[in-house]
């Protein structure tokens, strides 16, 4: 069986909870914008979104949307790369030949050429980056019996003129073929 509280327990109850409300309404009554001591209310104890462009001075207003001063430069652009790829090149035994060219304008790069070279046979094989016939960097390997297939990445610094740009030349003991060859050259600032 339950039991109902007494008369006096509801009427206290009562008492307690009109005296907390009416606290509440008294105290939010009490402080406003004139009681409350500049620079305690912080952006922290404001909710996001209810400062309205009404709620601002008209100086602030003013502001808004006019651009601020310039700010500092910022970095120079980065150099264009240049990237070439060339065609799949067959040639004939221990022939040098020119199995890719990058055209650059006038300037002076570090580039780089890679090229699978293959040969049918034995024996030594070559890459080399060339400017105008003087051999920049030079790559070799010594195909094994029955020939077979080396990588080779070659890097040189190059100045071009209008004139010449840097070429790729190759030799294999065997009939050979240069393929998957590519330039990459960046301008030195």
């Amino acid at each position: 069986m339950k039991r109902r509280p007494s008369p006096l327990t509801l009427l206290l109850l009562a008492v307690v909870l009109a005296l907390g409300v009416a606290g509440t309404a008294t105290a939010a009554k009490m402080i406003d914008g004139k009681t409350i001591k500049a620079g305690t209310v912080t952006t922290k104890q404001l909710k996001d979104g209810t400062v309205k462009k009404k709620d601002l001075a008209k100086a602030v207003k003013k502001q808004l949307g006019v651009p601020g001063p310039a700010g500092p430069q910022g970095p120079a652009a980065l150099p264009k790369v240049h990237s070439t790829q060339a065609p799949n090149a067959n040639f004939a035994a221990n022939t040098q030949v020119q199995v890719g060219a990058q055209s650059l304008p006038v300037g002076t790069y570090v580039t780089t050429a890679t090229v699978n070279l293959v040969s049918t046979s034995d024996g030594l094989g070559s890459c080399t980056i060339q400017l105008g016939g003087n051999v920049l960097d030079e790559g070799q390997f010594d195909f094994p019996t029955g020939g077979g297939r080396n990588s080779f990445t070659l890097v040189a610094v190059v100045t071009t003129t209008a004139a010449l740009s840097p070429t790729l030349v190759c030799e294999a003991p065997g009939t050979g073929a240069a393929t998957s060859i590519a330039f990459v050259s960046i301008p030195v600032v």
